[in-house]
């Protein structure tokens, strides 16, 4: 089981109900709507143009096949990887056959990550290992704006004439979680692979509409998350605390959701909220009967998924449950106050 660089932030029920469709009724798969396709379209569209005018900028750069076949395309990744005199690689694939090849090219150990296919936009070249070998940061194309306002976070905004991140302007601002999460993903990967960075700073990358490269280093502790698993918000976490942690997680709850398959007693790790995504999941039409039959508090408005974990602490899950609170008592409560019994 391999899971792709969305995984580690993507909803808990969607991939139990992915990876245990046995244990569900599924037979309600929800068609995917016109503007997920058009948006889908345009970001393709996005992607082509980002490269067409990459290629024009005089820099060397090595260009994977995508016509390949996926085998091929990894084989081609795997040397491009180790040998390349390239400054950017566009199409990488990484999974198991570029894994074998490495370690047949280099004489190592096969390095296995087998939890995780990469298949970054862009790999650029930041530098070499101790034995010479290059190190790769990984590059993402978004077709919407990656930035979001921060105070204390930094990006640097670096021009194709002088890509690299040292040479980017800096700003005070920070990348979207979910794209940042999955530069997480791209470089764990090439870190398991010996090409990812090491140091203090690890370098991520997206380019959006105004076509220059947004680095952000993905070690940088200025974040503060609330973990699922845990249900702890956290300060001073890094994107790759983030990741990983997430990450973790999503690795149980898929493990425990294919043991539900043969042993239906167990408690799954996760269930049903209802939140902004579930409009674009095929699951929704499923989930939201559950919901409904649930009485679940997050069909309430403003009742999101992050606010009813307080609510969940003190024994309410159903509407009807959170209904017989004052309404000062569930507003303490939803801020995560302690609010003793009287």
């Amino acid at each position: 089981m391999r899971l792709d660089a969305r995984a580690a932030l993507q909803c808990h029920e969607f991939l139990h109900k992915s990876f245990a469709p046995g244990c569900f009724d599924l037979s309600e798969r929800a068609p995917e709507s016109e503007m997920m396709r058009e948006l889908k379209r345009q970001g393709d569209i996005h992607e082509a143009r980002t490269i067409e005018n990459l290629m024009t900028k005089n820099l060397d750069i090595l260009v994977i096949n995508k016509d390949q076949g996926e085998i091929e395309k990894e084989l081609t990744t795997a040397e491009a990887l180790i040998n390349s005199t390239a400054q950017i690689i566009i199409g990488a694939w990484i999974s198991s056959v570029c894994e074998e090849k490495i370690a047949e090219l280099t004489g190592r150990e096969t390095a296995s990550d087998p939890d995780r296919v990469s298949r970054p936009d862009l790999l650029i070249r930041v530098g070499e290992g101790a034995d010479g070998k290059p190190r790769w940061a990984p590059v993402d194309i978004k077709s919407h704006d990656p930035i979001n306002e921060n105070k204390s976070s930094k990006l640097y905004l670096a021009k194709w004439d002088s890509f690299l991140p040292t040479d980017g302007v800096e700003i005070v601002a920070r990348l979207d979680l979910d794209d940042a999460a999955q530069l997480a993903h791209y470089h764990e990967t090439l870190s398991a692979l010996g090409h990812g960075q090491v140091g203090e700073m690890i370098w991520g990358g997206i380019i959006g509409k105004e076509a220059v490269v947004v680095w952000r280093d993905l070690a940088e502790k200025t974040h503060k998350h609330f973990y699922q698993e845990t249900t702890q918000h956290l300060r001073d976490q890094s994107i790759l605390d983030i990741y990983n942690g997430e990450f973790n997680f999503i690795l149980k709850v898929i493990s425990r959701a294919q043991a539900l398959a043969s042993d239906p007693t167990l408690e799954p790790l996760a269930m049903p909220e209802w939140k902004g995504e579930c409009k674009s999941c095929p699951w929704r039409d499923v989930c939201k009967s559950d919901l409904k039959e649930s009485n679940h508090i997050t069909l309430v408005q403003g009742v999101t998924p992050d606010r009813a974990v307080s609510h969940y602490a003190n024994g309410v899950t159903k509407v009807s449950e959170l209904a017989r609170l004052n309404w000062k008592t569930a507003l303490l409560v939803q801020s995560g106050l302690d609010v003793p019994e009287f």
